[in-house]
């Protein structure tokens, strides 16, 4: 990722979250995962992506545990990704394909 494209993505993304806390970060090596909640401690987005140390073009399939269930998934810019799946599990997992460009996800 260009470092200019880098800055607008982080901009667009806090843009789209809000005034959200950042309240857990878990970084792989191969997926960044960030969770955010509101001023009452309510998870409200899940923002996850590759790290920049790869190739802008790579994406993968990942599953991954939410605190609540998903309303829906989006970029930063907007755009919707594609291959997203809903899972209403008992354990609110959420199953999409995920690039080094941010994806953000809104919670119930």
């Amino acid at each position: 990722m260009v470092p200019k494209l880098a800055y607008y993505a982080l901009r667009q993304t806090i843009e789209a979250i809000g005034n959200e806390y950042l309240i857990k970060v878990v970084e792989q090596d191969d997926l960044w995962v960030y969770f955010f909640s509101d001023a009452f401690n309510k998870p409200t987005h899940v923002v996850m992506w590759i790290p920049h140390k790869h190739h802008e073009e790579i994406s993968q399939q990942v599953t991954q545990k939410l605190p609540s269930p998903a309303v829906r998934a989006f970029r930063p810019d907007g755009s919707v990704p594609t291959e997203v799946l809903f899972n209403n599990t008992p354990d609110n997992r959420i199953m999409l394909k995920v690039g080094t460009f941010p994806v953000i996800i809104s919670l119930q």
